[in-house]
């Protein structure tokens, strides 16, 4: 854990010492591998990992193995920042079900906390946004949804528009949003255009909502995009082999249910008809807590 917070002169050095903090954590379970305390660390570590090496799922995975593992330490389940912690690597992988579950729990543990409290109002507020701008299609005037649609119509009633064609000669299929099924969408592609962006406390994910020729409205979750990058209002995006899931489920009160696109690539997303360039890139920013008995 130390080694991960050493102040870092460059991104190399940062990288070495999010290494070191992996190997150390996996030392001390050598020493005791029912450490649920450690295995903890480990958790964070991968989750470290993530965010600032290799952008690989595997790694998330990793990551809610290790807490998973730690809770069935008598001592560490009952560690508030355990379950809150593995509540951040949820809602990164937007299983939010389980993300609220997470932090109810931590909160149970230690009413006092404020953290995992503010969290989940900021994630129920973040999904009720979400909800209602899907709904509404970003709440734009009827007349400028139209336009966008006519404009989106005009496209893809050219049949020189229905396939987009990669720099290997590979061609990916236009579908419309109706017909995007779960999961990734292989040799599939999307357009829309933005009808408004999504306010989110936290910043990352980077959220819009898309309109596609028939008007249907999906979000798109966006991570790693770089600082000051984006996309506004009235902007053509096209999404290669989106990969998407279903956002349905209910919260004490509130009730969700649409569809989102995750994409965790920028590079993914052709702007206004031009490739995103590396610049759009970005590591997310993230924080894990240790509650000091």
């Amino acid at each position: 854990m130390i080694a991960r917070q050493m102040k870092c002169n460059n991104p190399e050095e940062r990288e070495k010492n999010i290494e070191k903090g992996v190997t150390f954590a996996k030392a001390a379970l050598d020493l005791d591998a029912m450490d649920g305390q450690s295995w903890a660390v480990l958790g964070n570590a991968h989750f470290s990992t993530f965010f600032n090496i290799k952008q690989h799922p595997r790694t998330l995975k990793q990551a809610i193995s290790a807490y998973d593992t730690a809770e069935k330490d008598p001592i560490a389940k009952n560690f508030p920042d355990l379950h809150y912690n593995r509540a951040v690597v949820y809602k990164y992988e937007e299983d939010y079900p389980k993300c609220f579950s997470s932090l109810d729990e931590s909160i149970r543990l230690d009413p006092g906390w404020e953290a995992p409290q503010q969290k989940k109002n900021c994630l129920v507020k973040y999904l009720s946004s979400c909800q209602d701008l899907v709904n509404h299609k970003g709440r734009l005037k009827t007349k400028k949804i139209h336009q966008f649609m006519n404009t989106l119509d005009e496209k893809m009633s050219s049949k020189a528009s229905s396939v987009y064609v990669l720099k290997s000669g590979a061609s990916l299929s236009y579908i419309p949003f109706s017909q995007l099924e779960l999961g990734v969408n292989k040799d599939k592609v999307v357009r829309g255009m933005v009808v408004c962006g999504v306010h989110n406390e936290e910043n990352v994910p980077f959220t819009f909502c898309l309109i596609d020729s028939a008007g249907t409205c999906v979000c798109v979750t966006l991570y790693n995009l770089a600082e000051g990058r984006g996309v506004i209002i009235g902007d053509e995006i096209v999404i290669l082999e989106p990969c998407v899931h279903q956002v349905n489920f209910t919260y004490q009160t509130h009730s969700f249910n649409f569809l989102s696109i995750r994409l965790l690539n920028p590079l993914l997303m052709i702007r206004n008809g031009k490739q995103v360039t590396p610049d759009y890139m970005a590591g997310s920013q993230f924080s894990t807590f240790t509650v000091n008995a």
